[in-house]
């Protein structure tokens, strides 16, 4: 009997990705959504609305604009025998049978003139579909003209899939449809059950582990003068908050910074611990869970006409995942790629899955302002190149870390020695130990050489500890100990 797969189901959300801004499309860092929010039957028909979307206008510019439309078009209308009709921004049709067989064809799209479209099923076969194996149809797009004779067209050899139990696993931008500017994205995740990737959260983007690392960039120009900083950020523990609407964490804060203004230079350096406290109530993580590209910026802008609201807020109001170099805006770096992809005169901040934020791009010239990541190293990820924070905060720095201390055996017990092997000749130094909310437990006074056993320091109740190490020179170091 037929095989009818069912593309659009109510109670399920869609998620797939592409990537609009590389030569290689297989790249997934942009989001788009199938998510129904209203139904209308009409006689044997049925009418599925698609949630509205902030869209970029592609007539010119960088504009963007409030639409009841989306990728998949204003609505999806099923016909019986499992006939589903997408709608383009002309109110054309595309036309899927869930029902066609293998080698069957039909007019998929009427391009004018009598030239069409064909679709034929290519194959069907088991796929893995978002971790799940489905039975999946490939459907192959052939451009013809009115008398049948193959054509040359954009969306020529195109293949889309619809799964059994997972609707479209790949499918163009309906709406652009047939034009350039309809790139062709990927199943990547769907609800009802889950499977595959979900809304971003919270998690998502600041679920930072120990030993977790950020290297920021920040600038800031004006007439007379300018400030950068080189921040890195070393997480010392995980959430410590039982607050489901925050985020709590211990990180080792390094910085050095430079402040040029009428004619004076200024540089300043910082090493310490310090904690990071996040309200995911603030209105720049609220749309956290949100549908992909689905408008906050009333909330976020609300001074702002929405026939104003810039480029940045489309990327603002999408999942963002990590750039790479295949981005075909960049020129000579990563840093770039986010300055030129990103780059807005747009309001509020954005963050990056994997490495938190709020990070901004507000290019200007001489009143240029960022904040960008260079480099992390965040759940077993790295992105960017690592700066050498040691040369960085060079000999200027009277506070900078140190990286050779051994704590033998860890484990400590009271026959754990500490030693710290540097070139520099240590002539004393001193410990803390602290808690993993930075609170102090225990102090030694100063220690000649460089060298000690912890005994008379150890804390009385097992768990993790933070041992730091202050060398007479204003050298300082962190490790992590367990009792």
């Amino acid at each position: 009997h037929a095989q009818n797969y069912k593309i659009i189901d109510p109670s399920r959300d869609y998620y797939y990705g592409y990537y609009p801004f590389a030569i290689d499309h297989s790249k997934k860092d942009v989001w788009r959504g199938i998510h129904i929010d209203s139904v209308i039957v009409a006689g044997s028909d049925t009418l599925f609305y698609n949630y509205p979307v902030t869209d970029l206008d592609y007539g010119g510019g960088c504009s963007l604009t409030f639409k009841d439309t989306s990728w998949v078009g204003k609505y999806v209308l099923l016909k019986p025998g499992g006939n589903y009709y997408f709608f383009n921004y002309n109110a054309d049709t595309l036309h899927f049978r869930t029902q066609a067989q293998w080698n069957e064809t039909w007019v998929f799209f009427q391009l004018g003139g009598g030239d069409y479209l064909e679709a034929r099923v290519v194959s069907i076969d088991t796929q893995t579909v978002t971790g799940t194996l489905d039975s999946v149809k490939t459907i192959l797009l052939s451009a013809y003209d009115s008398g049948g004779n193959p054509i040359s067209h954009v969306s020529d050899g195109m293949r889309m899939g619809m799964s059994k139990n997972h609707g479209l696993t790949r499918a163009p931008d309906f709406f652009r449809f047939p034009t350039l500017f309809a790139p062709v994205a990927e199943l990547l995740g769907i609800t009802n059950p889950n499977s595959g990737i979900s809304l971003p959260t919270s998690a998502g983007y600041f679920g930072f582990q120990t030993n977790d690392t950020l290297q920021i960039h920040t600038i800031s120009q004006w007439l007379q003068g300018s400030y950068e900083s080189y921040e890195q950020w070393v997480y010392l523990s995980g959430n410590l908050s039982s607050n489901p609407d925050s985020l709590r964490y211990q990180y080792h804060f390094r910085k050095k910074s430079h402040t040029f203004s009428n004619g004076n230079h200024t540089y300043s350096y910082l090493d310490t611990i310090q904690f990071q406290e996040i309200d995911l109530n603030a209105p720049e993580y609220k749309r956290f869970g949100n549908l992909p590209g689905e408008s906050r910026v009333p909330e976020l802008c609300a001074n702002i006409p929405p026939d104003q609201i810039l480029l940045g807020n489309y990327f603002y109001n999408n999942r963002w995942a990590k750039i790479d170099e295949n981005c075909n805006y960049s020129f000579d770096s990563l840093y770039q790629c986010f300055r030129d992809v990103v780059a807005t005169y747009g309001c509020g901040f954005f963050s990056i899955e994997g490495a938190g934020g709020g990070y901004f791009v507000r290019p200007g010239g001489i009143f240029e302002i960022h904040r960008l990541p260079e480099y992390f190293n965040t759940g077993g990820e790295t992105w960017g190149t690592p700066i050498n924070f040691d040369s960085l905060m060079g000999r200027e720095n009277t506070e900078y870390q140190l990286t050779n201390i051994l704590v033998f055996p860890n484990p400590v017990n009271e026959f754990t020695q500490i030693e710290i092997n540097t070139i520099e000749h240590i002539h004393s130094f001193s410990l803390e130990i602290l808690d993993v909310n930075g609170r102090l437990i225990s102090a030694s006074g100063k220690i000649q050489g460089n060298s000690t056993f912890i005994s008379g320091f150890l804390p009385e109740i097992p768990g993790v500890y933070l041992l730091k190490v202050k060398t007479d020179s204003e050298r300082t170091g962190i490790v992590k100990i367990l009792k």
